[in-house]
């Protein structure tokens, strides 16, 4: 789900990668990622085994995958003037790290990550996910 402003520079930005990483758009499509490229609501983010990628939000949370990991971004919402927030990410597999931004702080029950046997809603600033593929 994304707002005009959103639908128009995205709701995150690639800010550093290391090694194999790819974008999956539309279910169909995959680009490789590269610094500076927008990411959107529904994108996937796929690192190889040597990849790494480190996104930052228009909230100003950071996000940081390591290799062999997949997460889709399932929904981000930022519009706090209209008390609008939501982030939702669903992981297939791998690692990650999460450094909350403003919408934490402003909302702390609007972070959400998904994996394949639970769901964990974010109330402090840091969060590390390890998921293994079945």
């Amino acid at each position: 789900v994304l707002c005009q402003a959103q639908a128009e520079s995205g709701v995150a930005t690639i800010k550093t990668l290391d090694g194999q990483v790819e974008i999956l758009r539309s279910d169909t499509r995959t680009e490789p990622a590269v610094p500076g490229m927008h990411l959107y609501a529904l994108d996937t983010l796929i690192t190889g085994s040597d990849g790494s990628i480190g996104v930052i939000f228009k909230d100003n949370s950071l996000l940081s995958l390591g290799p062999d990991s997949r997460i889709q971004i399932q929904e981000f919402v930022f519009e706090p003037a209209e008390q609008k927030m939501s982030f939702i990410a669903g992981i297939v597999k791998g690692t990650l790290s999460y450094f909350s931004g403003l919408m934490t702080r402003l909302q702390p029950e609007s972070v959400e990550f998904r994996t394949p046997s639970a769901a964990i809603c974010v109330r402090g600033t840091r969060l590390a996910i390890a998921v293994k593929e079945k």
